[in-house]
């Protein structure tokens, strides 16, 4: 059945409605979570195409993940509109990648350029220090990494950076960011970054190619707007230059990325830079309940960078919100996972483990949770954990195809050339690079100078003796033959001749670290890599490395795994779920201890606390501890200013999930919270409710409590309790 535009509409709220069928000049969406805004850019798209608001051109949509580019696609094909292929939804990076390769020759890139990832950029990095002769242990590459990244969003070259440089350390980064560019070059690579920069770069300084777009996508939204860069922001509106039909949709309140550069001010100030914006806020909220929504509303109503959007919804009121204060983080994990099997198991389960996320600020928080899983035989996932296209078989293998696709790829090919090993070290490796600075020559190149000085006069150049001259030219021969070989084989089979010629295949069956989970991790890559199989392999590997270089964490999630789901709060952004534990809420983790002395990156952090609350449907939790171990460091917490004041309900543990509760709990047993009971001693004997008789070994005053020690006469054993909480009675006097 083909939809119609009078069908697309009685699906949508009034105000859904207005922004649908808005068609001339900008808009400004503000949509608060859960309120349907991926529908709002689909129907959309497809009321412009139906309409002929954009003639025979196209309609443009960009995301910040292929999780969300691919869900947009999705549900266009599912409306079966006439010419829905006119719609083109992409991630920035992924839209930008092909942008280059079609006109990159503009900015200095052939159209075989590699997309270097993060790990690449910071091989590179490392070897733009190694090159500026500054030692790696003094100066971090990942700090150096972060600046020359700071740098190119905010449209700042090497030589601008140097002239801003305000202490050494960013003298140095200038210093190792010119490097790094003239290394990009010469291996005709670009990092994240680039994509956008260069981009930015084309349209700009090519009127003609920068006109040719504004023709080709006569309307422009960019979702998650409140996550955009400076050159993000400058990208969009070159590719609205000639028309200014650019929508943009976001929501400051869910602004949670200045880490990686976003600027919220890009979605404050937009109605500034385009005066005659319409703006419409799509305020009700379809997944989460009544409860969750005014506990989301009462965190972020404190934060002054907004623009109004009361956000409501006509739920149910659903479950109370669950606040559960744990003695430290193995006892808040536990809590979670007995909890979650509470949700899950039994007659009736009311949810399955692929319902329940737990989330978190920090990584390492994951730990105590991962332990409190494997005792407790409850199936998980960490979403953000080694992604499978990092795992270094597969990180071994994508080398070789990188520099098949570039042979101008240094970075690569000095990965290649060393896995597996083949008795070629490091100091030949450095002779290799030497060689190829004074020839002016990529690797690969020199490598094939090599081979022709030995073929055609036996000789040997000074840098190399006899054995190391010998085994480069042998990898080279193997090379060699690839690079002939690809242009008349499909890819398949040149994934085939690269993993049995290079040794790679022998080298993974024959070790003894997990072989077999790791050759099906290739086998797991190969048909990823069926796809892309076209006849001439060359053809499909441009396309296959695209893709893999623009995979993110969320990417691999998978909903269908029935498990719990381990992540990051930056990680949960895009994604919902019925049930939400959000652990850790403490001073010092969330917030984090460094947005203490800033009041922005403090209202950054209440935003992803809104985030993690706004992503839970029908149940929510809230734990922190009262002690913490974490990183190295154990010791006494404060609970999370942002649940000062927030009507919460305390939490009880019995044989069922929590529902209504009045009351607190301490390892999981109903107390009622006293105004004030005695205060025991070291040595006194008292009874505990569930542990029996117990010793008193020490009380420490501590965060307006006490910490009592106790000694059992049973196989419960030493405990620490907090006073206020304990369910114990003194029976004598010391």
């Amino acid at each position: 059945m083909v939809i119609s535009s009078e069908s697309i509409l009685k699906s949508l709220n009034p105000e859904q409605q207005k922004a649908v069928m808005h068609t001339v000049g900008p808009m400004l969406i503000i949509a608060g979570p859960g309120s349907g805004k991926t529908r709002v850019i689909t129907h959309r798209s497809a009321n412009l195409i139906l309409n002929e608001a954009v003639g025979k051109a196209s309609v443009l949509a960009v995301t910040f993940t292929n999780k969300a580019a691919s869900e947009l696609k999705n549900r266009i094909n599912q409306m079966n509109i006439p010419n829905q292929e006119r719609i083109t939804a992409s991630t920035f990076h992924s839209f930008c990648a092909r942008v280059l390769r079609a006109h990159g020759s503009y900015v200095g890139l052939d159209r075989n350029y590699t997309i270097y990832d993060s790990d690449d950029q910071l091989s590179a990095i490392k070897e733009s220090m190694v090159i500026a002769e500054i030692d790696s242990k003094q100066t971090n590459p990942r700090s150096i990494q972060n600046l020359i990244s700071k740098a190119k969003t905010s449209r700042k070259d090497s030589r601008m950076m140097a002239q801003d440089a305000d202490s050494y350390f960013e003298e140095l980064a200038a210093t190792i960011y010119s490097k790094y560019e003239e290394l990009l070059q010469r291996n005709n690579a670009a990092d994240f970054d680039d994509l956008i920069a260069k981009t930015v770069d084309l349209l700009q300084n090519n009127p003609s190619v920068r006109e040719s777009y504004n023709y080709n996508y006569q309307q422009v939204m960019i979702d998650e707007f409140q996550d955009t860069n400076a050159s993000q922001y400058l990208l969009s509106k070159l590719l609205v230059q000639e028309h200014q039909n650019l929508t943009v949709v976001g929501d400051p309140n869910q602004s949670i990325y200045s880490w990686r550069n976003a600027d919220i001010t890009n979605i404050l100030n937009f109605q500034d830079d385009f005066s005659d914006t319409q703006v419409i806020s799509i305020n009700q909220n379809y997944r989460s309940t009544q409860n969750i929504l005014n506990m989301a509303r009462n965190i972020i109503s404190t934060n002054q960078l907004d623009i109004e959007n009361q956000i409501y919804t006509e739920n149910p009121e659903g479950s109370p919100v669950i606040s559960h204060e744990a003695f430290d983080e193995l006892d808040e994990a536990d809590f979670v996972i007995t909890e979650s099997k509470l949700l899950t198991q039994g007659v009736t389960p009311e949810y399955n483990l692929s319902d329940i996320a737990i989330m978190y600020r920090v990584n390492a928080q994951s730990r105590a949770i991962e332990e409190a899983c494997l005792k407790a035989s409850v199936k998980y996932k960490i979403v953000g954990g080694i992604q499978f296209y990092q795992r270094k078989e597969i990180k071994d293998l994508l080398a070789y195809l990188s520099v098949i696709s570039n042979p101008s790829d240094d970075i690569s090919l000095t990965r290649a050339i060393s896995n597996p090993g083949r008795g070629i070290g490091k100091k030949s490796i450095d002779s290799l690079k030497a060689f190829s600075t004074n020839q002016n020559l990529s690797l690969l190149d020199s490598l094939r100078r090599l081979n022709d000085i030995r073929i055609n006069d036996g000789a040997i150049p000074a840098l190399f003796n006899t054995r190391s001259n010998k085994l480069l030219c042998d990898f080279y021969n193997v090379f060699d033959d690839f690079m002939e070989q690809s242009s008349h084989i499909t890819l398949i089979e040149l994934i085939d001749l690269v993993l049995e010629n290079s040794g790679l295949q022998s080298s993974i069956l024959e070790s003894s670290d997990k072989a077999q989970e790791r050759w099906e991790n290739i086998l797991e890559f190969r048909e990823t890599a069926r796809e892309f199989n076209t006849q001439n392999a060359l053809e499909g590997l441009a396309s296959l490395l695209d893709r893999l270089a623009l995979i993110n964490d969320v990417d691999s999630y998978d909903e269908s795994e029935d498990c719990l789901t381990l992540i990051t709060l930056h990680q949960s952004k895009g994604l919902e779920f019925p049930v939400v534990f959000l652990v850790g809420l403490e001073e010092g983790l969330l917030p984090h201890s460094r947005s203490f002395d800033d009041y922005f990156q403090i209202e950054e952090e209440r935003r992803l606390c809104y985030v993690g609350v706004t992503r839970a449907e029908k149940r929510l939790y809230l734990t922190h501890a009262f002690r913490r171990g974490l990183m190295g460091q154990y010791g006494p917490s404060v609970k999370s200013r942002f649940l000062e004041g927030l009507n919460i309900k305390k939490h009880i543990s019995d044989k069922q999930p929590s529902t209504n509760a009045t009351l607190v709990s301490q390892n999981g047993i109903k107390v009622v919270k006293p105004e004030s009971k005695p205060l025991p001693k070291i040595g006194q004997t008292i009874v505990h409710n569930t542990f029996g008789e117990g010793i008193v070994l020490d009380v420490l005053s501590i965060n307006q409590d006490f910490e009592i020690t106790i000694q059992f006469g049973n196989a419960s054993g030493t405990k620490k309790l907090l006073h206020s909480f304990a369910p114990i009675e003194i029976l004598d006097n010391p």
